[in-house]
């Protein structure tokens, strides 16, 4: 389960997570100076830093639905597939 501004203390393998209590601000600052990219790193990924992008379109460049709406007809089809199959059959 996942709830925005909260967080949970694992102190090791062996015991259960803590309640869910709210994440100070200090923390996540402090996570976000941590992870956030500094000025001229790569990401582990030499020559990333002299990457060419002004050629690129400007994004998003990810499609709108990422896929819901294709899983969610795909179940629409399934429940109505099913439906029919039971109306279908023969009545013992």
């Amino acid at each position: 389960m996942a709830l925005t501004g909260f967080m949970v203390n694992v102190p090791n393998w062996n015991t259960p997570p803590s309640d869910p209590f709210p994440t100070p601000p200090d923390f996540v600052i402090n996570n976000i100076n941590n992870l956030s990219s500094k000025f001229g790193q790569n990401g582990g990924v030499p020559g990333l830093k002299n990457l060419n992008t002004a050629g690129l379109p400007p994004g998003p460049w990810l499609p709108p639905n990422l896929g819901e709406s294709d899983a969610l007809q795909i179940l629409i089809r399934n429940l109505r597939r099913n439906r029919t199959r039971r109306r279908s059959r023969p009545q013992k």
